[in-house]
């Protein structure tokens, strides 16, 4: 029998769930014309893995925020790897907003590091600043190591002055590292004020 998700409570006068509704009841309402009833229909869809192909394929066509950030918050409670790299996907996506989207969600996943890792090498410079973006916020162990390696061989100056802008957050960024960085892009301001903030840290008692 199929799973039946109980209405909610009542949470801000507007938006509720008027009757009991199957996992197919809810897949259907994500393509309902009006973005609330599709919001909350991703929200229950939390926690059922055979929801994810229905959402994934959702998610490229939301035009409403809130739903897509509902989107996103659902499939990230998932640890399924192959749903990790469907979502990445999107990390070429032509709409930023959705490109950056997906990289916060990426970043409170299972796998999100790691498949953010294989990334590092993308050809796009964009998609290697969202690999950025989703390494500073994971608690991917390998994610320093990463860093380190965009900022050393990293073609583009962005690429690598957002690298060690996030490696300056850990506190474990050696001045070292930076002053290399700078070195490699003499001409970037950005890497100029970093190399100046790591001197001065350095500098101090």
């Amino acid at each position: 029998m199929a799973l039946i998700k109980q209405p909610s409570q009542h949470l801000d006068g507007q938006e509720r769930r008027e009757q009991p509704r199957t996992v197919a009841d809810l897949v259907s309402a994500l393509r309902h014309a009006e973005a609330d009833v599709r919001r909350w229909a991703a929200r229950d869809l939390d926690g059922l893995d055979e929801a994810a192909p229905a959402l994934l394929a959702a998610l490229p066509q939301e035009t409403d925020r809130g739903t897509r950030d509902a989107l996103l918050a659902t499939l990230a409670g998932t640890s399924d790897p192959a749903v990790v790299r469907l979502l990445a996907e999107h990390l070429r996506s032509e709409d930023a907003g959705l490109r950056n989207a997906v990289a916060e969600a990426l970043a409170r996943m299972p796998l999100g590091g790691e498949v953010a890792r294989e990334w590092a090498d993308d050809p796009d410079a964009d998609v290697r600043i969202l690999v950025v973006m989703v390494l500073t916020r994971t608690d991917d162990p390998l994610g320093r190591a990463t860093l380190e390696h965009l900022v050393r061989h990293d073609p583009d100056a962005r690429v690598v002055a957002s690298s060690v802008a996030a490696l300056e957050q850990t506190g474990q960024c050696p001045a070292e590292l930076v002053v290399a960085a700078h070195g490699r892009f003499p001409d970037d301001p950005f890497l100029e004020f970093l190399v100046e903030h790591a001197t001065h840290r350095r500098a101090r008692p």
